[in-house]
């Protein structure tokens, strides 16, 4: 389990190695949940509830990326769960403030799966988009992790973090779920 590099949020740590494997069994088993939030581009249309394209990692290492691929890609599933349009009145830019959770992890998957849908993140230069000024790196958060660890669910989640907080502190809601997911945000 991994991060990007300008993603924040919840990172699950073993202290043992018998918590490790114990980890990697969960995770082969589908027993982790991941959730996340993002700040992309455009008007996201809310019927599109999942991004299934496969993908595949290319590069060399340092540089890996990963692209959508018909033909030699893995399996990937990232699950759109609420979508709030909003807007930044002073530049005129429509956003789309975004809550996923992974049904797999491939490298880089909510960023190549939100460009491929023509919504790349804010500040993912990488796959499609140029940040803004007010917006200091790539907006996605891991907000929530949940393991089962035999003994029931274990769930760990984060706010979102000041720099992001800041970004989004400029923008307004286009509708009420835009309105409503600006306000749990914030």
């Amino acid at each position: 389990h991994r991060l990007d590099r300008d993603t924040s949020g919840v990172l699950l740590c073993a202290k043992t190695y018998l918590g490790y494997h114990g980890a990697l069994l969960r995770f082969a088993a589908g027993q982790v949940t991941k959730e996340y939030v993002g700040l992309c581009h455009g008007h996201f249309v809310p019927q599109q509830r999942e991004l299934t394209a496969p993908l595949k990692v290319e590069g060399r290492p340092g540089a890996w990326r990963s692209i959508v691929a018909e033909v030699g890609g893995r399996r990937a599933c990232t699950e759109v769960q609420a979508v709030g349009l909003l807007e930044d009145t002073e530049q005129g830019d429509s956003l789309t403030l975004v809550e996923v959770r992974l049904h797999t992890g491939r490298l880089h998957q909510i960023r190549v799966h939100m460009a491929h849908a023509g919504h790349p993140l804010l500040g993912d230069e990488d796959y499609g988009q140029d940040g803004r000024p007010w917006c200091p790196r790539i907006f996605l958060h891991a907000h929530a992790l949940t393991i089962d660890t035999g003994t029931g669910p274990f769930k760990v989640s984060s706010s979102l973090p000041q720099d992001l907080r800041g970004a989004l502190s400029r923008l307004s809601g286009v509708d009420s779920k835009g309105r409503e997911l600006l306000a749990k945000w914030l």
